[in-house]
């Protein structure tokens, strides 16, 4: 099962210095994706450009989802 996410469209600014360099990458890598693909991205997907385990993203994607910077669908299957 594929799990999903996307960039959150309605989020407020945030100062980007306060984001490691990593969740930086990882949240412009969901928001290019999300872009191109005009859906929500797959984990899969997201480890497939970043060059990392699907488990490195879904504990990355966790953590930018606490800070409102995505939107995550655990357990969810659909795919762009």
């Amino acid at each position: 099962m594929t799990k999903s996410f996307s960039y959150a469209k309605n989020t407020s600014v945030h100062v980007v210095g306060s984001f490691s360099a990593s969740a930086q990458d990882y949240a412009k890598a969901v928001y290019a994706l999300e872009t191109r693909q005009g859906a929500a991205v797959s984990t899969n997907d997201l480890a497939e450009r970043l060059g990392v385990t699907p488990g490195s993203v879904s504990a990355m994607v966790r953590k930018l989802a606490e800070v409102g910077l995505v939107e995550h669908e655990p357990g969810s299957s659909r795919r762009a």
